[in-house]
């Protein structure tokens, strides 16, 4: 896993508020996200890795994007619910396919990134809430 910062969003493309064509460098690559702010970016073995939220302190919803190396989409998922916040405070990588992500309140999530997968039955990416939570908090 390697922490990339060359990625942004381009809010201002015309696919619609909830999506935002993604930028490397600068120019833009065949993929929209969902979300308007790339909270965080990775490079995995199976491809990147995005984290987008739409910025919204108190309806937070977060999107996580797996893509190949060519921009093709290969797995997401949404973490978030109405009148609830869903609020990313920090990251933290296990090993190369899993991702404990905390949220307000010392919510803890981990992310496992599968080699393969099945619409809908087996995602490539699988979300679990954790039972135990980790003892650091939120700053």
């Amino acid at each position: 896993m390697i922490e990339l910062t060359e990625f942004s969003l381009n809010t201002n493309s015309s696919f619609g508020v909830e999506r935002s064509q993604l930028l490397r460098n600068g120019q833009p690559v065949a993929l929209h996200l969902e979300g308007t702010v790339l909270r965080h970016q990775f490079e995995t073995a199976y491809g990147y890795l995005f984290i987008t939220d739409y910025d919204c302190v108190f309806e937070e919803v977060v999107h996580i994007s797996l893509c190949s190396l060519e921009f093709q989409l290969l797995s997401s998922r949404t973490l978030g619910w109405p009148t609830c916040s869903f609020n990313l405070c920090r990251v933290e990588w296990q090993d190369d396919t899993h991702l404990m992500m905390e949220f307000i309140a010392d919510d803890w999530w981990m992310l496992t990134i599968r080699p393969w997968g099945i619409p809908f039955l087996r995602p490539r990416l699988g979300l679990s809430r954790m039972s135990d939570k980790a003892p650091s908090k939120c700053v």
